[in-house]
């Protein structure tokens, strides 16, 4: 029997971008299976190469890297009808303020919450709407599981007050719809990425100087990165009386 004058060594793999109109970050560039990271959209060949330190093989493969979608936020503003049926509109999550008193906070059962609670901007105490103009209704929430035609809701008074909350954002165009109101006041509403990836969206065109005007915000949005965070503040611009105000009602996530 005769010995093998050169034993085989230790095999090695390594990756490596052969041509592609960036840069390619490798999670492991010596592991058979890997991952990959581009830094710009387009074709790119890479290759992979074995060795065991006396004989070499190469195999290359094509990856085509499609562009990252397009950052969305587009907002319109229309009337809220009288009634509104959160648990068919909010077929990822729903959110209603104010069932009970002032801190009532109903929401989606059963799935991960999205629609955060709100939190309050500027000074004073947030008070109980009782009869908003648009009643809402759902039959899969917590903690109150079944509710019929309540027009209940949440305000704050004064200048400079009002609500802010949030939904995650990432790459996936959704639609977000934001029941809201006023009285004797100009409300303010203003909706930002927390990539920055769109322009911020600000409208102060709801306005009433002697009663109760409501609306529904439609707000289609779409974030250039996974991770994001869509921001939604509400306040009051100007008050035309002691106890002008914004309300607060609802929030649907599709």
């Amino acid at each position: 029997m005769t010995a093998c004058p050169n034993p085989p060594g230790t095999l090695t793999t390594t990756w490596s971008k052969v041509s592609g109109p960036g840069t390619v970050t490798f999670g492991n560039p010596n592991a058979l299976s890997t991952t990959a990271t581009f830094s710009s959209s387009g074709s790119y060949t890479l290759r992979l190469t074995a060795s065991d330190g006396l004989l070499a093989t190469a195999d290359d493969l094509i990856a085509t890297v499609n562009p990252a979608p397009s950052a969305v936020l587009s907002v319109s503003l229309a009337s809220p009808g009288t009634s509104v049926d959160l648990t068919a509109e909010g077929t990822v999550d729903w959110a209603h303020w104010g069932l009970n008193n002032q801190n009532s906070f109903d929401h989606r059962a059963g799935v991960p919450q999205k629609i955060s609670n709100f939190t309050q901007i500027g000074s004073g105490a947030v008070q109980r709407q009782k009869a908003s103009p648009t009643s809402y209704s759902w039959t899969n929430g917590t903690p109150n599981l079944s509710v019929t035609n309540t027009p209940s809701g949440v305000y704050r008074v004064g200048t400079g007050t009002g609500f802010q909350f949030t939904v995650p954002a990432d790459t996936n165009l959704r639609t977000l719809r934001v029941y809201l109101g006023l009285w004797d006041a100009q409300g303010r509403l203003e909706v930002t990425l927390s990539d920055g990836s769109a322009p911020a969206f600000l409208d102060t065109s709801l306005v009433n100087q002697t009663d109760t005007s409501n609306g529904l915000y439609r707000i289609d949005y779409r974030a250039a990165s996974a991770g994001q965070t869509l921001t939604i503040r509400w306040t009051v611009q100007a008050s035309f009386n002691t106890f002008g105000n914004v309300t607060l009602q609802s929030a649907t996530l599709q």
